[in-house]
């Protein structure tokens, strides 16, 4: 196994630990959309709650999921269940979260967006079957809102940088035909950005000295 297949295979078998942790965890969209409706008050009422009472709580800034009208968005991790997405959060939002839910057994469902992923929760819907989601086919922006961002070994586990490995493997000639043959390029109108790209192949390499 190279150097690079065990920095992925470890990666991804602290993602799964991660994913199953015991510890409830707290994730707040941190992105600027949510810092602008009050994320970094809500981060700071909850670290300064778990400190208080010696909570066994983790807090986790992640980024913008999606749906910035809803910000400050919070997405919770109990273990067993399904985790929940909860809409406007403010600090007193937060802790009464923190209370019912993460301390008790009332999902707190009047906040709820919806489950991000399937399972039975009373009074919670799919996250994905929210009018602004639930045609959404997400690819590039996958790990939005999901994963830390500080955190390189989130973004190894979800296959981070696979892309960019594979163009190096086959060169720079098959990855614009790759480009070509996929309907990534559409948007832009037909040929931009496969013509981006050549002309960032046939640059000159400039060397700092």
């Amino acid at each position: 196994m190279t150097s690079l297949q065990q920095l992925y295979s470890t990666a991804k078998a602290q993602w799964e630990k991660f994913q199953t942790s015991q510890t409830p965890i707290f994730f707040v969209g941190a992105a600027t959309c949510g810092r602008a409706a009050g994320a970094t008050e809500v981060l700071q009422v909850l670290r300064d709650r778990i400190e208080q009472d010696k909570l066994k709580v983790q807090v986790v800034e992640v980024g913008c999921l999606g749906p910035c009208s809803f910000e400050p968005l919070v997405i919770v991790h109990k273990s067993g269940l399904p985790r929940v997405c909860y809409a406007n959060v403010g600090p007193d939002r937060a802790i009464a979260i923190l209370e019912n839910y993460v301390l008790g057994n009332d999902p707190c469902a009047q906040w709820a967006l919806g489950k991000m992923v399937p399972g039975k929760l009373d009074g919670i819907e799919d996250f994905s079957a929210h009018p602004m989601m639930r045609r959404q086919v997400r690819n590039i922006l996958r790990n939005c809102g999901l994963i830390d961002p500080e955190n390189v070994s989130h973004y190894l586990a979800r296959d981070g940088y696979r892309g960019f490995l594979k163009a190096l493997e086959i060169g720079p000639e098959k990855t614009l035909e790759q480009v070509k043959a996929s309907d990534c390029e559409a948007e832009a109108g037909p040929g931009f950005r496969r013509a981006q790209m050549a002309v960032l192949r046939d640059a000159p390499a400039r060397r700092s000295t």
